[in-house]
């Protein structure tokens, strides 16, 4: 029976770690399998010749794409009845593909094979280590069986890219639904793990913001053991005294585990995909006087910038019609768009708008310079670099003369902590400089965020309304000696 092992890498993989996992393959005694690898086209060149050494390898797929992409295309290029899940930091025991292979003609559709952890010379490492040496714990609620059947894994619909990096987890719930048991394996994979403590909090944070996704996918989610595992801990604290430097280590990570963890359910990835946060935004930027104002500033900015052109306008991220209300009243013909099936359900709620397209910003179905203006509010803060730059491209791809965007400040006293772990700032002087290269001018530069009158929410609404004008005229005035939060731009294209 042949076995697709399924191998993504990485972008900044180490080479050390590949060759420990393809050496661990290469000495099974069971050796009818291949394995499609799918990594970043610069590991592709660095690793070449590494991967000419086994012969085993049929495929290298080379893209960019996260984990969960790369092993659901790996998995369209497997030959085997079978598949084997690996990350590139797991070691095979000699004889696990020979048992997989026994569970296999015993007709189990997904196998879990329980790990352990290797020898580390960091000391974060040998914590972890110590505590998957002593603490013998299995949870079905957390466990993904990583040797599947081949056409089990097709049916469910294979890794959910929206849930990465909780994507394993996803794995096992679509798996449950299904009412697939799973069956455990004697062997062992073997781990090698040397974090860094910022990379252990990164590790959870990014877990910890991919939560709320998978409970709104899976609302009948099930708890965690956290109970369980504690009273395995408390049995087994004499096992940790012979170690007690280790033992403080692995408490102190077990602190730092829960806390990003928590932090980053909190602030998930993405999150105006959720229909939870799509449902209470208009509420959340609209419900105070405090939030009242600076709506009010955003739009009283926008008009100036927009000034009398009032046709041909490509909103981008129109979310739940905020914006676009306000511009439909003031008869601006506008194309909503946003990515978002939940924010869009809110949009169209609304009376009087026009139908909104559901469709990414990093690919816009329209043709070039189809529309005179392109705005995005909200947006370019939001996303990564790359991301940024894909819908930057795209916007100025289908403008025939201006861009409206607004950005965070980074030179703001703690911008990134103040609005929060998902915003990406930029320094304004940067910024235009890149795009005057890309061949936009500034046109106007208009500061948002700057003297943030919370003391507003102490009056009445009506009152409150009546001072908006003025403190908006007194925002412009403090913005020469204040930095701002935000900058409304309107850019130019050069002819």
């Amino acid at each position: 029976m042949l076995v697709s092992i399924i191998l993504p890498l990485a972008k900044n993989e180490s080479r050390e770690k590949i060759k420990r996992s393809l050496d661990s393959l290469k000495n099974q005694s069971y050796q009818k399998f291949e394995i499609i690898i799918v990594t970043f086209p610069e590991s592709s060149k660095t690793f070449s010749s590494l991967f000419k050494k086994y012969p085993f390898i049929r495929k290298i797929l080379i893209g960019s794409w996260n984990k969960s992409t790369a092993r659901n295309l790996g998995t369209k290029q497997a030959k085997g009845k079978y598949l084997l899940h690996l990350d590139a930091d797991m070691r095979l025991s000699p004889d696990l593909l020979l048992e997989l292979t026994q569970k296999a003609s015993q007709n189990e559709p997904a196998v879990i094979v329980p790990h352990q952890l290797s020898e580390n010379t960091n000391f974060w490492g040998k914590c972890r280590a110590l505590e998957a040496k002593i603490i013998v714990f299995k949870d079905p609620v957390l466990e993904t069986p990583i040797f599947l059947k081949k056409s089990l894994f097709r049916a469910i619909g294979g890794f959910d890219k929206n849930l990465d990096p909780l994507d394993d987890w996803g794995l096992h719930l679509a798996l449950r639904q299904q009412g697939v048991k799973f069956s455990y394996t004697k062997n062992q994979l073997i781990f090698r793990v040397s974090p860094s403590l910022k990379e252990s909090w990164q590790r959870m944070f990014a877990r910890g913001q991919a939560v709320p996704k998978i409970r709104e996918k899976y609302p009948n989610l099930p708890q965690v053991r956290i109970g369980d595992k504690v009273r395995v801990y408390r049995k087994k604290w004499k096992s940790f005294c012979p170690s007690p430097f280790l033992a403080g280590g692995l408490f102190f990570l077990k602190i730092i585990d829960f806390l990003a963890f928590t932090w980053g359910k909190h602030h998930p990835q993405q999150p105006y995909t959720l229909a939870k946060v799509a449902m209470s935004f208009e509420e959340k930027r609209l419900g105070s006087n405090f939030t009242r104002y600076k709506h009010f500033a955003e739009i009283q900015a926008l008009f100036n910038l927009l000034g009398p052109f009032k046709k041909n306008i490509l909103e981008v991220g129109c979310g739940t019609g905020r914006i676009t209300s306000e511009l439909i009243k003031k008869k601006y013909q506008i194309t909503p768009l946003d990515p978002s099936e939940a924010m869009l359900k809110e949009f169209r709620k609304k009376r009087n708008l026009p139908e909104p397209i559901r469709t990414s910003g990093n690919k816009l179905p329209f043709k070039k310079s189809q529309f005179k203006t392109v705005l995005a509010l909200r947006v370019l803060w939001h996303l990564p670099p790359d991301e940024n730059k894909k819908l930057i491209s795209e916007m100025s791809r289908v403008s025939s003369q201006f861009l409206i965007l607004d950005i965070v400040n980074k030179k703001r006293f703690l911008a990134r902590i103040l609005i929060g772990p998902n915003t990406y700032p930029f320094v304004l002087k940067d910024f235009l400089a890149l795009h005057r290269k890309s061949g936009w001018r500034t046109k106007s530069i208009l500061p948002l965020d700057v003297s943030l009158p919370i003391w507003l929410n102490l009056l009445p609404q009506k009152l409150a309304e009546k001072l908006f004008p003025f403190l908006y005229k007194l925002d412009l005035t403090l913005a020469k000696i204040i930095p701002p939060g935000r900058y409304l731009l309107k850019l130019e294209k050069l002819t």
